[in-house]
């Protein structure tokens, strides 16, 4: 599941994802693995540690998304929440 395949992503830049986990590296260098979707204006996520230790969940409204996975306003969220110590 936390193989990310080496290959080219849709919308640019390298695949992110396998087994429909992503992955991302938090400006801390912690990597999270999760998830996130968006329906009918609602974009609602999980992202975990790689040992689950840090979890976190969230559900919003943003006013743009643009082409980000992540919104500019989860990633300082996920942060606080998925960095120890942080």
């Amino acid at each position: 599941m936390f193989r990310v395949p080496d290959g080219p992503y849709v919308r640019g830049g390298l695949a992110f994802c396998g087994a429909a986990l992503g992955g991302m590296v938090l400006p801390a260098g912690t990597t999270v693995w999760g998830v996130a979707g968006v329906v009918h204006g609602y974009l609602s996520g999980i992202a975990v540690t790689r040992d689950l230790e840090c979890r976190a969940v969230y559900i919003m409204s943003p006013c743009t998304r643009g082409n980000l996975r992540v919104p500019p306003t989860v990633q300082p969220l996920l942060t606080a929440a998925l960095t120890p110590g942080h």
